[in-house]
């Protein structure tokens, strides 16, 4: 083997290395998701726990535990299960299934089909926050009503 080959082998070792280092990392992530999903015992919607993970994974970092180990921390050193638990509460809530959380605005929960699928969990979801039309102030259809209305 002469000097190219031998560089060519060491360029292709090393890409191999960052690739496994890169798959490794994607895994202790996922895994961490995972075990933070389970322990939040929130119903998903089909499809949710995938779409989660690809999701909030992104947002996870390794960094070194102190002791020649590797941890999995959410943004600013939060554990993962708070920042799950966080998340599934505000920005993700319509990955959880209806009725696992208290319906918008304290009012009455209305039960609905179940969703099949997440993308009926989403306009499910959409249509609970709609705003709702308005009504003519008499009662009648005839009285004009709105913006523009004449009196």
């Amino acid at each position: 083997m002469d000097q190219a080959d031998l560089q060519n082998t060491v360029v292709s070792q090393q890409a191999q290395i960052r690739r496994l280092e890169n798959e490794g990392q994607q895994t202790a992530k996922a895994a961490a998701l995972s075990s933070a999903l389970d322990a939040a015992g929130l119903p998903l919607v089909d499809g949710g726990r995938e779409h989660l993970t690809k999701l909030l994974g992104d947002q996870l970092a390794i960094v070194p535990d102190g002791r020649g180990g590797r941890v999995v921390l959410a943004p600013n050193g939060v554990a993962v299960n708070d920042f799950v638990k966080t998340s599934l509460a505000g920005a993700y809530g319509h990955f959880l299934k209806s009725g696992s959380t208290p319906a918008p605005g304290g009012g009455p929960h209305v039960p609905v089909a179940e969703p099949r699928n997440i993308s009926d969990q989403v306009i499910q979801r959409m249509a609970q926050l709609a705003p709702r039309p308005t009504e003519a102030p008499s009662g009648d259809m005839r009285q004009p009503f709105g913006l523009g209305r004449k009196r």
